[in-house]
């Protein structure tokens, strides 16, 4: 207690403080400690909600349980061909719905890399298009708000363990416009007392 509050009165010389002995807050994130089962659960309450308030998109009556559009794999082609890219003559969005765009993916992206990662990929998908996006562009876009708006609080669990580091890494050809391909990874810490897991 004697060091912490040496280092509380160097920093009332500098600046103005809050104290959170308890540490339940930090930089808008929500974080609950449990020390006797060595557990934290990470979330952002309530951002969610705050984004589809400032974009005024409504929750959908039907599900929406994936990031992206779904596109069934074709286990029966021989060969895999790549996504044609939109025709030339398609046009694209005014000015006002491509900051539109942009402020979503901006809003969203800072949310995916904190707490729910399930985001990236398209969140990914719409930055590369949302210089010149298109009604495809926007389609996806509120695709993803429709599966945020299904999913709004999700919380990462982390639990005490030996950290034992496992990586999987795959790459997927000929999915993406113009025959570009596209790799990513997952790695977790998975041991004997330990397991990171998203809820």
């Amino acid at each position: 207690q004697q060091d912490i509050n040496q280092l509380l009165d160097a920093l009332r010389e500098k600046y103005k403080i809050t104290i959170d002995y308890d540490g339940k807050n930090y930089c808008g994130l929500s974080l609950k400690w449990d020390y006797v089962k060595r557990e934290l659960q990470l979330s952002l309450p309530g951002y969610i909600l705050r984004v589809l308030l400032k974009f005024g998109h409504q929750k959908p009556n039907k599900p929406v349980d994936s990031p992206s559009k779904y596109s069934p794999p074709k286990y029966w082609d021989k060969e895999q061909s790549a996504e044609l890219p939109e025709p030339p003559d398609i046009p694209t969005l005014d000015e006002k719905d491509k900051k539109i765009i942009q402020k979503v993916v901006g809003s969203l992206l800072f949310y995916a890399t904190v707490v729910d990662l399930t985001l990236l990929h398209a969140l990914n998908v719409i930055a590369a298009q949302q210089s010149s996006p298109t009604i495809k562009t926007m389609q996806a876009t509120c695709h993803l708000l429709d599966y945020c708006a299904w999913h709004p609080n999700v919380t990462i669990l982390y639990r005490a363990c030996d950290m034992i580091l496992w990586v999987d890494r795959d790459a997927a050809y000929l999915t993406e416009p113009e025959a570009r391909l596209r790799a990513g990874g997952h790695f977790s810490m998975n041991g004997k007392h330990c397991h990171c897991e998203s809820l």
